[in-house]
């Protein structure tokens, strides 16, 4: 017995249903997801023949840790949204696109504070500035998805 191919349900989730703005806000915000695995923080010590180091990455720091809380937010909600169909419910005076660009902001504003702080006795480390860097990209697309919801025709399905 022959299987008829079978047509694909339309809810099914395609990347190429973001928005050049969202595949911005996941590529970074996945990155500075994965750079928050990484060190941010290291010091080495070297003694009676022994050499140590000793580091911390961004989810031991509450600043930092924050940071990377909101960040999968704003990359949950880019797929809820975008990917999933979900309609966020209304919020009355504050629209969803401020609300996104204030979380992003938050997440630079949050890596840039724990940058300025550090973490006695650890240095800051390389994967800390690539953080930074991240965040900014993370906050350009947050940015661009707001202009191209802005842009889109009133009959086009964008979330605000």
């Amino acid at each position: 017995v022959a299987r008829q191919p079978t047509a694909l349900p339309e809810t099914l989730m395609n990347a190429r249903d973001l928005s050049t703005g969202a595949m911005i806000t996941v590529g970074a915000g996945t990155l500075l997801f994965i750079d928050g695995l990484l060190p941010w923080f290291r010091s080495c010590f070297e003694g009676l023949g022994i050499d140590s180091c000793v580091s911390g990455n961004a989810w031991d720091k509450p600043f930092s840790l924050l940071a990377m809380l909101l960040t999968l937010a704003l990359v949950a909600e880019v797929i809820a949204v975008q990917l999933a169909k979900v309609t966020l419910p209304d919020l009355g005076s504050v629209t969803w696109g401020q609300v996104r660009l204030g979380a992003s902001v938050a997440v630079l504003a949050l890596i840039a504070l724990q940058l300025l702080i550090g973490a006695d006795p650890l240095g800051r480390f390389l994967f800390l500035y690539l953080g930074v860097v991240l965040a900014a990209a993370l906050v350009y697309g947050t940015v661009q998805r707001n202009r191209e919801a802005a842009a889109a025709p009133a009959s086009a399905p964008v979330q605000p």
